[in-house]
C-alpha cells in the first residue's frame, strides 16, 4: 500500500495493485437504487442471520448517518407570483433523517451543510437562526467544518457556528488552529484544543473528530483564511485519534476527513490512512467530496472502513462488533429518500416572501439602438467591447 513503484512501461507494479484494485471495486455501483449489487457479491460480507453457530456473531452497536456536499441547497428561488421559494432535492433526501435520529442513529454532516448557496447566505443575514433550526429539526448531532464553510465570509461562518452551538450542535474542526486574528472563530467551533468531542452511539461512547487537508487553505481567499491555519492531516489524525483512544470512556473513534474533491481527494484520504499505524486509525472514516458517487470501502482485515455520502445525499453506516473483539465491522448503503422534510418546507415558507421582496424584482432593463442589425455575431462583438472597456483589457474572451 505504501510503495508506488511503476515499471518502465508505466504500468502499476505488483506493490501498487492492491490499493488500485480496492478503490475500483469499492466504488462500483449502479445509479438505480434498486440495482445495487448485493453486499455479499461486492464485499463478501458475512450474512449475519444465516451464520452457523460456530461462526462469530456480530452485535449491532448503532448506525451513523452522514450527509455530504449539500452546500446550503435547502431551498431555491422561484419568485413568480405567489411562488417564492421551493425546496431543493436535498429536502427529499433529508426526509428520513429525523426518523433515523429518533431511532438512535448518529446524524452528522461531512462539511458545508449550511454554506455557500445564495439563499442560505441571504437567510444568514435576514433570519440568522433559521438554518441552525433546520439542522436541529433534521436531527443533526454535529457538523464537520468543510472547505465550503471556510469559503464563506467570516462573519457568516461565525454567526452560523454560534447559532448551532446554542442548539447544542457543535461544528467540529479538529486540526484548525487560530491566531489572535482568528480567535473568535475557534472559540465558536470545537477544535482539537477543546479536547475530544464525545457522543453516544447506542450503548457505546464515540469520539467525533473532523479534519481538513491543509491544502484547503490555498483554495480560499486571503480574507477567509486570515488568522487561521490547518495542522497537516496525518500528524493531526495521529495525535487526535491517539488522544481519543487513551481515554477509558471512548469505545469508538469516528473521523470526518475532507481533502478536496474528485479522484485526487480519494487518493489523499487513502494515503493518509495508510500512513497511520493500525492503532492510530479511526474505526470509521466519513470522507467528504469524493466525487459524484456514493463510496464504501471496507478492507476485510484493516481498519477503518471509509464511507463517502453521495453529493447532496446521505449514507447510513451500520457498525457491528463481535463480543470481545477490538475491531468493528461496518456496512454502508445510501439512505433512501423520503417525503420532503418538514423542516426544509418550513424554512422555505419562512424566508420566501422576504427573499423575493428584497431580491426577486425584475430588472428595469434598457434600450438598445444598434448601428447595425443585432445578429449573434454583432451581439458577441458588442459584449466583447463592453468587457474590454470595463476591465481596461486589450483582448476579451467569450464562451459562446
Amino acid at each position: 500500500f505504501r510503495e508506488h513503484d511503476r515499471d518502465d512501461d508505466g504500468l502499476l507494479s505488483r506493490n501498487e495493485l492492491p490499493l488500485a484494485f480496492a478503490i475500483f471495486a469499492f466504488n462500483r455501483f449502479d445509479h438505480d437504487d434498486d440495482q445495487m449489487l448485493p453486499p455479499d457479491e461486492v464485499f463478501d460480507a458475512p450474512a449475519e442471520p444465516e451464520a452457523p453457530d460456530d461462526q462469530v456473531r456480530l452485535q449491532r452497536l448503532g448506525d451513523v448517518v452522514a450527509t455530504g456536499n449539500v452546500a446550503g441547497h435547502v431551498a431555491v428561488p422561484v419568485c413568480d407570483g405567489e411562488r417564492t421559494l421551493r425546496t431543493a432535492p436535498f429536502a427529499r433526501r433529508a426526509g428520513t433523517l429525523p426518523d433515523a435520529a429518533e431511532g438512535g442513529a448518529l446524524v452528522v454532516d461531512t462539511g458545508g451543510l449550511l454554506a455557500r448557496h445564495g439563499v442560505a447566505q441571504i437567510a444568514a443575514r435576514e433570519v440568522p437562526d433559521a438554518r441552525a433550526e433546520v439542522a436541529a429539526r433534521l436531527g443533526y448531532r454535529a457538523l464537520g467544518l468543510g472547505e465550503a464553510d471556510l469559503g464563506d465570509p467570516r462573519e457568516l461562518l461565525l454567526a452560523r457556528a454560534r447559532a448551532l452551538a446554542r442548539r447544542g450542535i457543535p461544528m467540529l474542526a479538529t486540526n484548525l488552529v487560530c491566531t489572535e486574528r482568528g480567535r473568535a472563530l475557534c472559540e465558536a467551533l470545537t477544535t482539537g484544543r477543546d479536547g475530544v468531542a464525545l457522543t453516544r452511539l447506542g450503548k457505546k461512547r464515540a469520539a467525533l473528530l473532523s479534519f481538513l487537508d491543509d491544502g484547503v487553505m490555498a483554495r480560499i481567499g486571503p480574507d477567509r483564511r486570515a488568522g487561521l491555519r490547518l495542522d497537516p492531516l496525518v500528524p493531526a489524525m495521529r495525535q487526535a485519534v491517539g488522544a481519543a483512544r487513551s481515554r477509558d470512556d471512548v469505545d469508538l473513534v469516528i473521523a470526518i476527513v475532507g481533502a478536496g474533491s474528485g479522484p485526487g481527494a480519494t487518493s489523499r484520504v487513502f494515503e493518509a490512512i495508510t500512513e497511520l499505524e493500525l492503532n492510530e486509525r479511526p474505526d470509521l472514516v466519513l470522507a467528504a467530496g469524493l466525487g459524484e458517487n456514493f463510496l464504501f470501502a471496507r478492507p476485510r482485515l484493516v481498519r477503518p472502513a471509509v464511507v463517502a455520502p453521495p453529493p447532496m445525499g446521505a449514507a447510513r453506516a451500520t457498525i457491528r462488533q463481535a463480543e470481545g473483539a477490538s475491531r468493528c465491522d461496518v456496512f454502508a448503503d445510501r439512505l433512501r429518500e423520503g417525503p420532503v422534510a418538514p423542516a426544509a418546507a418550513a424554512f422555505a415558507a419562512r424566508l420566501g416572501r422576504r427573499y423575493c421582496a428584497a431580491y426577486g424584482d425584475e430588472l428595469a432593463g434598457g434600450h438598445l439602438a444598434p448601428e447595425r442589425p443585432m445578429d449573434p455575431t454583432a451581439f458577441a462583438d458588442l459584449t466583447a467591447a463592453r468587457l474590454r472597456d470595463a476591465t481596461e483589457s486589450d483582448e476579451a474572451m467569450l464562451n459562446l
